[in-house]
């Protein structure tokens, strides 16, 4: 969806990511563009799911306290951003240990 520039970018997976990989992709590739995120992620480091907010390079990652499956769902809010980079950079913090 587009509304004068801004898109969102929603991605899910059913495979854990790898904390690090995730945390690289927050430091070093997550476009300017994008203003705000959320999700409920799982990592390979831990038993139990996060809730993840971004509002502009700030973040959070908070432990659930629901018993959810361990899937990853996230939406990326943000102006003119390229969705395949997106998907190809969020799909390599998917952990390679499964």
């Amino acid at each position: 969806m587009e509304i004068e520039g801004f898109t969102s970018f929603s991605f899910q997976c059913n495979q854990p990511f790898s904390l690090r990989k995730f945390q690289y992709f927050l430091d070093n590739q997550l476009p300017s563009s994008v203003y705000r995120a959320k999700g409920i992620l799982c990592f390979e480091e831990s038993e139990i799911t996060h809730v993840f907010h971004l509002s502009g390079k700030r973040f959070t990652l908070e432990d659930s306290d629901r018993n959810r499956e361990r899937k990853n769902k996230v939406v990326l809010i943000g102006k003119d951003i390229d969705h395949g980079t997106l998907e190809k950079q969020i799909e390599a913090c998917i952990s390679s240990s499964i």
